[in-house]
């Protein structure tokens, strides 16, 4: 097994260790257009996103997306399996990426993004894009990035190497950087654009300016 797992906790790790972990974490909150929404009419919790107001200018992932079907699973498991339901009244716009839902949100194709990857929503921030991000009280969907070699791989020694580089401190750090996602690494090391923070139920990643973060649900194998 890779020695860089030892820097890593033994929950962002395979069970048994040694197969695959986790390199970060990455997350969703709402976002909306400023010169489409007012400021005291933004959605502030999740429940807003149901609003009369944003019907036919509201966006998401399609299922492809692994962050869409985290986001799906974690509010259902809050708000009940009528959240939806209720949701697909507004007829959502769905895209593949979150460049397209950014892009869009940022020209005022849609009011609104359901789900709002705050990675995403800092690249358009930067660019001088009239949007803002919400991170509802109530937690942010989370999924984990993984690293590891998958069955039967055809050349299985080549990619042990290649997952030990990927959990380096040095490429770990890089890989937070370029994807704008929090390490779970132990030292902490992050994109520089979340913080740490106490009220995250990962306790070795980070968190966005406020909120929780839900705990990615996996499976292990």
């Amino acid at each position: 097994m890779s020695p860089e797992y030892a820097g890593y906790r033994g929950e962002y790790q395979s069970n048994p260790p040694g197969y695959f972990g986790w390199a970060g974490v990455t997350f969703a909150g709402i976002a909306y257009n400023r010169g489409k929404v007012k400021p005291e009419e933004a959605p502030k919790v999740w429940k807003d996103i149901l609003k009369p107001a944003f019907k036919d200018g509201i966006s998401a992932k399609l299922s492809t997306s692994g962050m869409q079907h985290m986001q799906w699973y974690q509010l259902r498991q809050i708000y009940g399996n009528d959240f939806w339901q209720e949701f697909a009244k507004q007829r959502p716009r769905g895209f593949d990426s979150r460049a397209q839902l950014f892009d869009r949100l940022a020209k005022g194709d849609d009011k609104v993004c359901a789900l709002a990857e705050y990675a995403g929503y800092t690249l358009f921030k930067e660019k001088g894009a009239d949007i803002e991000f919400v991170a509802p009280p109530d937690g942010l969907p989370a999924t984990p990035i993984f690293i590891g070699v998958v069955n039967r791989a055809p050349h299985p020694e080549a990619a042990r190497p290649c997952s030990s580089t990927g959990r380096s401190p040095s490429v770990a750090s890089s890989c937070t950087r370029t994807t704008r996602s929090c390490s779970t690494a132990r030292c902490g090391a992050t994109s520089g654009r979340c913080r740490r923070a106490s009220v995250s139920p990962i306790s070795s990643s980070c968190s966005p300016p406020t909120g929780p973060i839900f705990r990615p649900a996996t499976r292990r194998s």
